[in-house]
């Protein structure tokens, strides 16, 4: 499961375009955490919008590790993983 920061000064773009227009496959609804706000759920493993992914899950919803992701924002194409233990 991975999670999307929605909110207007990062993503929120990003997710309209991409995570409800081109793809369509994030979750309505979310997920609401008291330090990081409002995450838009998805379950997509391949998403081809990916910029980057944290390596560590956060936490769990509904049974599955919850990743922390970065779409792509233009001009930006390469995809890169976050590495916490480094």
């Amino acid at each position: 499961m991975y999670g999307l920061l929605l909110e207007v000064d990062l993503q929120l773009k990003e997710i309209q375009k991409h995570c409800l227009g081109d793809c369509g496959k994030a979750y309505v609804g979310g997920l609401c955490d008291k330090q990081l706000g409002f995450l838009m759920l998805c379950d997509e493993k391949k998403c081809p919008y990916l910029y980057k992914e944290m390596d560590i899950p956060i936490g769990e919803f509904s049974g599955k590790q919850l990743f922390l992701r970065k779409l792509k924002e233009e001009g930006i194409d390469e995809g890169v993983r976050i590495r916490l233990d480094e």
